[in-house]
């Protein structure tokens, strides 16, 4: 008899808008930046060069900024307006205790997005109403465990995950949110005790799916001594496999002190792994290993502190709800992947209120490209590609609100990659667009890597507007996945992913079999 689910959360401290239209953003006149080193022997003038990031700043005439930013786009430079972001800091009470936020650069992402216009569905214990700071957008939710509407949070975990996304902020209340713009959509699918079953895990993440969550955090998980393979026949490996591609689904990694393997579902490819860190760097509980993705604030407090007695822990404050006695409203510090997890749930949907255009996939490669590399060199994994940072993360993203509407090509149609043995090509067909005039297309591969997962993609080809195939060959054995972007004259572009698609001189893929998990779910976080 398999074991019930828990939350993976390690102990801490717990007596427990809709989106508006934004403003277009301020940048610096008579400036363009440019990705890479740019020479007045190029014909443009150089105000500076930024070596660490590789940025160059240009003089351009004032008023001409988006003109010449189109045209350096079209010479297939990467630029962008000089956009001007200010300090950020809310009036919560609280908040100079939420020193996670700084960590991932908080304040300059607030001066421009804060997650408006995104539905977080939070997969936890629930979310308790009724407390004194509360979050300003809470969704209709779903209680898996008996199929009601009944989301109330008896345990508290499920509330502090929800309030560090999105608690209310700037209300001179308690303390803030990270994504405070956007809506909380809460799934019960663990019990007040923090236990629940893997049908019930697999139920709520269909229910939030189809009940339009564009981001989902999962702080719950089994043990990190079961390996992915165990889980292969699960029902949530399953509804996982096949989920929207459209939903970023962020999963804490747990809190075992692992060093060689993190916790399921953490594991599944088709999830953002989460590890934990603390104000001096790795958290010490924090699971590690090949398949971390990031990692984020998690904090590494050992005793139950109450805010304000304390105000010396790195624990991650939020508001909860404590069932103790007639139950307990309070700002408590809470540790482990537990609360790291919603801190990248959080920096997804502020990239989504910006591009709501992105799928999950593109959205963890912007936030791994951008994180700040603590560890080794590159990937490693104890850190997985680093602490995100938000701010970097929407400086990196073209397009969104913070340029004027422009008139995108449509989605090429019916995109899909094919092996031919005969060939040992991939044959890539699709169909033009039913709106707007295609320029050129380009086409990007990406292949899975050792550890499951689709590594960034690489350019192919760019073939004329007119072309509807195209042959990729000469490919190492592996699973592929290509991308293929329509461009117009504007040099505005939509695209689309083809299906996942094996090269092998035999054919086939890999399977799974089934394995016995003893260990059961349990909480990523206190």
């Amino acid at each position: 008899m398999r074991a019930p689910v828990k939350l993976l959360c390690m102990a801490m401290s717990c007596t427990l808008t809709a989106g508006t239209a934004m403003a277009e953003i301020k940048f610096r006149p008579g400036e363009v930046v440019v990705k890479g080193e740019v020479f007045s022997s190029d014909g443009y003038e150089v105000l500076k060069y930024l070596p660490n990031a590789d940025l160059t700043i240009l003089k351009v005439s004032p008023g001409k900024e988006l003109a010449q930013t189109l045209a350096l786009r079209k010479k297939g430079r990467k630029a962008s307006r000089n956009y001007i972001a200010r300090k950020f800091a809310p009036n919560d009470p609280l908040y100079g205790y939420q020193w996670h936020f700084g960590a991932v650069q908080a304040e300059q992402a607030w001066a421009l997005y804060d997650g408006a216009g995104v539905n977080v569905a939070v997969l936890d214990t629930g979310l308790q109403s009724g407390g004194p700071d509360g979050i300003d957008c809470v969704l209709p939710g779903y209680n898996a465990i008996d199929g009601s509407s009944n989301v109330a949070d008896g345990d508290g975990h499920g509330t502090h995950v929800s309030g560090t996304v999105a608690q209310s902020t700037n209300n001179g209340v308690g303390v803030a949110g990270l994504a405070h713009g956007a809506c909380i959509l809460p799934v019960k699918v663990l019990d007040d005790s923090g236990s629940g079953t893997d049908a019930d895990i697999a139920e709520g993440i269909a229910w939030a799916i189809n009940n339009g969550a564009q981001v989902i955090n999962m702080s719950l998980g089994y043990p990190a001594d079961y390996a992915l393979e165990q889980f292969v026949n699960y029902p949530s490996y399953s509804t996982l496999t096949n989920s929207d591609t459209s939903v970023t689904i962020v999963v804490a990694s747990g809190n075992d002190s692992s060093t060689n393997g993190i916790s399921y579902p953490a594991s599944h490819p088709e999830a953002l792994a989460v590890g934990a860190t603390d104000v001096d760097g790795i958290a010490p509980y924090s699971n590690q290993g090949p398949k971390l993705d990031i990692v984020a604030p998690g904090g590494n407090t050992s005793q139950n502190l109450h805010i304000p007695t304390d105000s010396h822990s790195d624990g991650v404050v939020q508001e909860t709800y404590i069932s103790q006695g007639q139950g307990t409203w309070g700002y408590y510090l809470f540790q482990g992947t537990s609360m790291a997890a919603p801190h990248a749930a959080a920096a997804a949907a502020i990239l989504l209120s910006k591009d709501g255009s992105l799928d999950r996939y593109e959205v963890q490669a912007v936030l791994e490209t951008t994180a700040s590399d603590l560890g080794s060199p590159g990937w490693d994994g104890v850190f997985g590609h680093g602490l995100i940072q938000i701010y970097d993360a929407l400086g990196a993203i073209e397009g969104g609100n913070n340029e004027p509407p422009e008139t995108k090509p449509g989605s090429p149609e019916q995109f899909s990659a094919s092996f031919d043995s005969d060939t040992s090509a991939v044959e890539l067909t699709w169909n033009p667009p039913s709106v707007g005039t295609v320029t050129n297309y380009s086409i990007e591969r990406s292949k899975q890597n050792r550890r499951g997962k689709l590594g960034g993609f690489n350019a192919v080809t760019t073939e004329d507007g007119t072309t509807t195939s195209y042959t990729d060959s000469g490919l190492d054995s592996g699973t592929y996945v290509y991308r293929i972007l329509a461009r117009n004259s504007a040099g505005a572009s939509a695209w689309v992913l083809s299906n996942s698609v094996e090269v092998s001189s035999s054919g086939g893929g890999s399977g799974g079999g089934d394995g016995e998990c003893k260990g059961g779910w349990k909480k990523c976080g206190r």
